[in-house]
């Protein structure tokens, strides 16, 4: 059963990341997140010396500051 989940989580990242390729191409702010968020994962990939979920919340933050207030309803 784990396993199940586990595909469906994968799945849906990989839904979630092509989606961001493709909004990537024509919105800039979707490009630069991206580019940052490569770097968060290089710089992570020998150590774990930030959690990922509080990077992603950073760069969420520095990127699209106002997205809880709805900013992408207009996107």
């Amino acid at each position: 059963m784990a396993n199940n989940k586990s595909g469906e989580i994968l799945d849906g990242i990989k839904e979630l990341l092509w989606k961001l390729i493709v909004k990537a191409k024509t919105d800039e702010r979707v490009r630069d997140f991206l580019d940052d968020f490569k770097k968060v994962l290089e710089d992570n990939k020998h150590s774990a010396k930030e959690e990922l979920s509080v990077a992603f919340a950073r760069l969420q933050e520095k990127h699209f500051p106002n997205f809880e207030e709805g900013e992408s309803k207009n996107d």
